[in-house]
């Protein structure tokens, strides 16, 4: 029987890969290429587990990578601007109703998805210090 360490993906390296010293990057499963592109959360670690120090690294790993966020905030963006067109087009041109409700809630996530990473990104760009 094969013992797995929990802290180290199957399949992944060790240690990541860089591009400056000419290395490929590990190929990536499309489904989860598309999720990374659209949603943020895999660069991101928990700060609120571990040791002082362990969520003090954490937080200054978010802060750096705090950078990203207008990028995912300009694909929301983009992708809202396309549910609305459809929303558009199948309210006033085609006519159906329930399939433009479907883009108008899909528009209200989007919204939401906004909303939310715009907080995230104040938040870790002023530091997130309390005194």
């Amino acid at each position: 029987m094969q013992r797995h360490d929990c802290r180290k993906l199957d399949g992944m390296p060790e240690k990541p890969l860089s591009l400056s010293t000419g290395e490929r990057h590990a190929p990536v499963p499309l489904v989860t290429g598309v999720h990374r592109y659209f949603f943020y959360g895999w660069l991101f670690r928990d700060a609120d587990r571990g040791s002082s120090l362990e969520r003090a690294a954490a937080l200054r790993h978010n802060q750096a990578q705090a950078k990203w966020l207008p990028v995912y905030m300009g694909r929301g963006v983009a992708g809202g601007a396309v549910m609305l067109a459809f929303e558009v087009l199948f309210e006033q041109v085609l006519g159906w109703p329930m399939v433009a409700a479907a883009f108008a809630i899909g528009l209200i996530s989007v919204a939401l998805f906004l909303l939310i990473t715009a907080i995230s990104w104040a938040f870790l760009r002023g530091g997130g210090r309390s005194h």
